[in-house]
């Protein structure tokens, strides 16, 4: 009997680092991909990304349409209840032998605990990372806690699980997925990028990703702000804007890009979502990426664009040399931005994840552990 691996994915971003897995699940004989579509993808507000996954061929099992309804943190925790009761129901119609999540939203908490309450194994990717100026780290903490297998990008990671009192029995260093993505190694060409979005992305184009600061709501905006004066005094670059996740305090950010947008488009380009294969075309190409996203961290390295990362949302995160921290001050962002426009851009930097060949590793995880079969399914 094929061994039914469910993956639930419930934003666009995640779902950029969990493709080379899926794309690899898809074609495993011996394993059955239940892939489980909720979140944000389905919403028009944060650019349908379900329409990437439809294009990359990756059969879907089931959606949960649970977008909060608003940027309140009211509205965030309903709506991870509903987004429970909703996939619980899926897992009762899919009895999965193993549930694969990755990261740290709340959506992905949810369906940690119903598979928790349901007695599916879980298996965690991305665990034991840290970033102290979001909510996310207590989400992640919570996650790898329910979980029964982990899978981590580096043995820093990995010794913050043990810390944790997770067994290293359980604990596999496999890098970071996104490294195997298509997009990484065949690069979409210039000329479909730029007809794409409708202008030139070159080494004078910055991409901004900018996310509340859950940890403290309060400087949310006010940080932000700094960054948006710093922007408009950096005369000579084209800033290319895409939308917050969905946390709470988002809608400020959304109505001030699209003030931005509406002011000067040529200036300040706004796209809901990018999409995996267009975001990296972009990393690939511009000068860097400035903001509070883990994608600065993560994924800009292996494109050679530098990161300006700003504030404390990412911090505790490993960091390679390409990423310059600065505090949310708008002389601080000038500065940075000076530095960066200076420094050479090579193809690539070194990449602290890149072990290589991730999604093999969990997947021949996956079929060997025999361990976690005593679970009682739904």
């Amino acid at each position: 009997m094929k061994k039914k691996v469910c993956v639930f994915t419930g934003s666009r971003a995640e779902y950029g680092i969990l493709r080379p897995l899926l794309l690899q699940l898809r074609e495993e004989k011996d394993l059955c991909l239940q892939l489980l579509v909720g979140g944000n993808h389905l919403s028009e507000k944060w650019g349908l990304t379900f329409q990437e996954i439809k294009n990359d061929r990756i059969p879907v099992a089931g959606k949960i349409s649970t977008p909060p309804a608003s940027d309140s943190s009211l509205s965030v925790a309903t709506a991870t209840g509903k987004g429970l009761m909703e996939i619980s129901r899926h897992f009762q119609r899919l009895r999965p032998h193993l549930l694969v999540l990755l990261g740290d939203r709340f959506e992905v908490l949810a369906a940690a605990t119903a598979a928790t309450l349901m007695r599916i194994p879980v298996a965690h990717l991305h665990g034991g990372e840290t970033t102290l100026g979001a909510f996310d780290e207590r989400i992640r903490n919570a996650i790898s806690q329910l979980a029964d297998l982990h899978f981590v990008s580096h043995p820093l990671y990995r010794d913050n699980l043990i810390r944790m009192g997770i067994s290293s029995r359980h604990i596999t260093v496999t890098g970071a997925l996104f490294l195997e993505n298509p997009s990484l190694r065949s690069p979409m060409p210039d000329a479909v990028l730029n007809r794409r979005l409708g202008f030139t992305v070159d080494s004078r184009t910055f991409l901004v990703a900018w996310h509340p600061e859950t940890m403290m709501p309060q400087a949310t905006y006010q940080h932000f702000q700094e960054l948006v004066a710093a922007m408009k005094q950096s005369t000579g670059y084209r800033f290319l804007l895409t939308f917050p996740n969905a946390d709470p305090g988002h809608e400020l950010i959304r109505k001030e890009f699209e003030r931005l947008y509406r002011e000067n488009p040529r200036r300040f380009p706004l796209v809901a979502s990018l999409g995996t294969d267009l975001f990296h075309a972009c990393l690939a190409r511009v000068r860097g990426i400035i903001g509070n996203s883990s994608s600065g961290i993560l994924e800009a390295p292996s494109f050679g664009a530098h990161t300006i990362n700003i504030g404390t949302r990412q911090k505790g995160r490993l960091m390679g040399s390409s990423i310059l921290s600065c505090e949310p001050n708008r002389k601080k962002i000038l500065g940075a931005i000076r530095k960066v426009s200076l420094a050479r851009r090579p193809r690539s930097f070194k990449n602290p994840l890149d072990r290589g060949g991730a999604a093999k590793k969990v997947i021949r995880c996956i079929k060997k552990k025999k361990e976690l079969s005593w679970r009682r399914r739904p």
